[in-house]
Formats: structure tokens, C-alpha cells, sequence
């Protein structure tokens, strides 16, 4: 199914369907049993053992040998991102024409603003500070088009529209603003699409994700050819974990991959963005840095999610931190596959789905062997989405970044608790709930491969 661009862009707003197993406005609107009204903080989940988050473990799952297997070529990896690109929820060039179109640019704004505005008249939005919405309408009215190739040079926020502040569902938790849209890692090409009359808000198209970025956080404007040969150099370094250190402080982020110019026997000497231009930079040597993409195995992508296990939850990477979508973006940059931003977006980027809807449970942990079997899958329920890891003990696992989850209560009800953090879970987490397990809510499949 081709989802329209209104959905495209609406999308971007509905991050936070990443915040919990249940979604956080279904959670908090339930009814008040003899359990806490409010979430419980909880530091681990019950049944996961250290075992369960150790990758040796899900490669004995597998036939030996067959954890290393490469699942998809460079060529099968280009052809699944251009066929992703057909669809608007889909990673975009953003260097190509199609996104820069004036007309174009002004009905996504103004159908961003359209919406937001119906959320808040009904009340299912409030705004942190009363005209908030008015004053970035005006903002936006008031900026000119531009049409700039940049690339981030310091790790910012996306928000969805000229605003530090916020929206929210009531009640409010400031933990989940429905104006944090995303944000950008340093090394990301942009397309800047307006600019605001004071200069301080810039319009940008990241491929994943449109939003506005505020401040000298970008490049000085690149030709299109210097931005393609920054993107797609002969050579480049791809990082596999959070906190390299570049030069000056900047941390890169997993995922991220730089020009390789050089390399000696301690260093690899790559191109990197600053609010000055692209500078060459020499980076030590470590197990962090890979030249080119990461062949795409199951090993080699279990061992980057796992990596992450205990990272703090961030809706719309809210401080830093990541959510459920951001999580497999990242780990996906390091093999050159190309994440649309959102859970839904993801569940349709694979190089088929399965679709679950309708059956069993037992039906459909049947259809997850199946597909798992010679691939990596994504597990997709409403709002949520979960990179699979296996079996053991013949109880199903998957990893995710989770906010909140139920658990039925003593007596009546459920009980809502707080992980925040990328944990591993078992697929019966919410069994016995209003809500239901996570493999009764599963929907559809992600799978990549052949």
C-alpha cells in the first residue's frame, strides 16, 4: 500500500507510539485498578537473564556457521533502498529533485500545521505554552525557500515545527513532547529548505525525517556535487558503537560513516563536518571504526543491537537518548540499509513482509520461525517495533528500545511500569493484560534477505 505524504509528515509527529507496549495514551487512559495509578520505575524485566543478552547465546541458536552468512550484497542492499525510496514513508535522497519542489514544500507545511492544530483543538494535544503553535506558524510563514545541500556538523534536535516548546497529551509527561520530531547525528547530508527571516531556524529534509534545526549546527552550504562525494566516497569509515571521540570533542554516533582519505598504522585520516566547512581529521585506529559497511549478517547485527542493551529511552531522542525506530536506524546505517524514521515505515522496509494479522498466537510464532529461519526480521505491533533474536527454552525473544510495559496486576487490572532503556523481552510481556502479550498484538514481519 503507498501511504501518502499528509501520512508521511504526520508520522514524524506520532514518535512516541515507540514510548511503551502499549502506547502511552492507551496506558494512561485506562481505568484505575487496585494497582498505582501512576508507572512503576522497574530497572530489569522478569525472565531475562544475563544469558538471554549475551550474543553467544542466540548464535548457538543457530546452525553453526550459519549466524555469518551473508543475508544481502552490497547490489541487493542499493536495490532495497531504491525500492524503499518509491514509497513516502520511505529513506529519501535527499539530494534528488523531487524533494526541493517550492510548491511541494509549502503543502507539507502547511499540512503539518493543519494537523497540529486539530489535534489541539480537540484536546488531544495541549501546548507547553499557550500560542505556541500561532507563533511557529508565523515563524514559518515569514521564512524564505532555499534550496542547500549541508551536512550536520553538530548533533541537534529536529523539531517538527520552530518551536523549543512542546507538545503534549494530557495528562502531560514532558518525557514524550510530540514536537521532538528526531534528531540529527553529526555526518548526516541535509537538504535545507527554508530558512526563517532572523536566520536562527532551518527547514530540513534528513531523508528519514523533515523538520526544523535551530542554531549553527550545520555546514556551510556544499554543492550538490560536494555533498554526493561526502555521501558516497570511494572509501569511507562506518563507526559500530556510540562515543568515538572526534578532535575538538564531538562524539560520533553508531551508524555514521565519514570520507576515508588515509590511513597510517594508528590513525585513519577522514573528512569531517564542522560549522566551517568539511576538515580533514585524523581518528585512532580502534574496534569501533570499520572501513566500509558492515557485511550484513545476522552476527554482525545482533552484536551491534545487544551493544546497545541498557542505553536510555528517548522519545524522538529526546536528550540523546533512542527510541524503538531510531534503535534498528542506526544499527541498519552501519550495514547500508536505509530506515525510514518511524515503527510503521520500518515494518514495510524489508525485502518482504509477512503479515500476521488474524492469526493465532501459535500460528504466528510459527510464521516468526519461518521467516527468521535464513533471515533478520523485525517484529511490528501498532507502535512499537522489535528486532527478533530467537528461541531459547522455546520461549520467543526480541530486543527494543521500551519505555513502558503492562503486566496484569494482583486482584484486577494492570500495572504499568517504566523500563526506559533497550532491553531484551520475551514475546508473552503484556500476557494476561488488557492490552496482550506482544506475539497476540504482532502484525507484520519485516524480513531481510533472500
Amino acid at each position: 500500500m503507498r501511504i501518502s505524504r499528509p501520512t508521511m509528515l504526520c508520522s514524524a509527529l506520532l514518535l512516541a507510539s515507540c514510548a511503551s507496549a502499549g502506547g502511552p495514551a492507551a496506558l494512561r487512559d485506562a481505568p484505575v485498578s487496585v494497582c498505582k495509578a501512576e508507572p512503576v520505575r522497574v530497572a530489569s524485566l522478569e525472565g531475562v537473564t544475563s544469558m538471554h543478552e549475551d550474543l553467544k547465546t542466540w548464535l548457538q541458536a543457530v546452525p553453526a556457521g550459519a549466524a555469518g552468512q551473508v543475508l544481502l550484497s552490497g547490489e541487493e542492499i542499493a536495490a532495497l533502498n531504491r525500492k524503499n525510496r518509491q514509497h513516502a514513508w520511505g529513506h529519501q535522497d535527499v539530494l534528488a529533485n523531487e524533494v526541493v519542489e517550492a510548491n511541494r514544500v509549502a503543502s507539507e507545511l502547511g499540512e503539518r500545521f493543519d494537523w497540529l492544530a486539530e489535534r489541539l483543538k480537540s484536546g488531544k494535544y495541549v501546548e507547553d505554552t499557550p500560542g505556541t503553535l500561532s507563533a511557529a506558524r508565523r515563524i514559518t510563514e515569514g521564512s524564505s525557500h532555499v534550496l542547500e545541500a549541508r551536512v550536520v556538523a553538530v548533533e541537534t534536535d529536529l523539531r517538527c515545527v520552530p518551536s523549543h516548546q512542546g507538545f503534549y497529551t494530557p495528562p502531560v509527561d514532558r518525557d514524550f513532547d510530540r514536537n521532538q520530531c528526531s534528531r540529527l547525528h553529526l555526518g548526516e547530508v541535509v537538504r535545507v529548505l527554508r530558512v526563517s527571516e532572523d536566520g536562527a531556524w532551518r527547514y530540513v529534509h534528513a531523508g528519514h525525517s523533515v523538520g526544523w534545526v535551530h542554531g549553527a549546527v550545520l555546514t556551510p552550504a556544499l554543492l550538490v556535487e560536494e555533498a554526493l562525494a561526502f555521501r558516497a566516497p570511494p572509501r569511507h569509515i562506518v563507526v559500530t558503537a556510540d562515543g568515538v571521540q572526534v578532535p575538538g570533542g564531538a562524539a560520533l554516533r553508531m551508524g555514521t560513516a565519514l570520507p576515508l582519505t588515509r590511513e597510517s598504522q594508528d590513525a585513519y585520516t577522514v573528512i569531517v563536518p564542522t560549522t566551517n566547512g568539511l576538515v580533514e581529521t585524523p581518528l585512532p585506529r580502534g574496534p569501533e571504526l570499520h572501513i566500509g559497511h558492515l557485511p550484513f549478517t545476522r552476527s554482525h547485527v545482533w552484536r551491534l543491537a545487544l551493544s546497545t542493551l541498557g542505553d536510555p529511552y528517548g522519545w524522538g531522542e529526546r536528550g540523546g537518548a533512542r527510541d524503538c525506530s531510531r534503535l534498528l536506524l542506526d544499527v541498519f546505517r552501519a550495514f547500508g540499509i536505509e530506515l525510514g524514521r518511524h515503527s510503521l515505515a520500518q515494518a514495510g522496509s524489508g525485502s518482504r513482509t509477512v503479515e500476521l494479522k488474524g492469526l493465532e498466537p501459535a500460528a504466528k510464532l510459527e510464521a516468526i520461525r519461518e521467516a527468521a529461519r535464513d533471515n533478520v526480521v523485525f517484529l511490528y505491533m501498532s507502535g512499537h517495533i522489535l528486532l527478533y533474536l530467537g528461541e531459547l527454552g522455546g520461549a520467543p525473544f526480541a530486543i527494543s528500545a521500551i519505555s513502558e510495559f503492562v503486566t496484569p496486576c494482583e486482584g484486577a487490572g494492570d500495572r504499568v511500569s517504566r523500563l526506559d532503556k533497550t532491553a531484551v523481552s520475551g514475546l508473552e510481556l503484556g500476557a494476561g493484560t488488557e492490552r496482550t502479550s506482544f506475539l497476540e498484538r504482532m502484525s507484520r514481519l519485516a524480513v531481510f534477505g533472500r
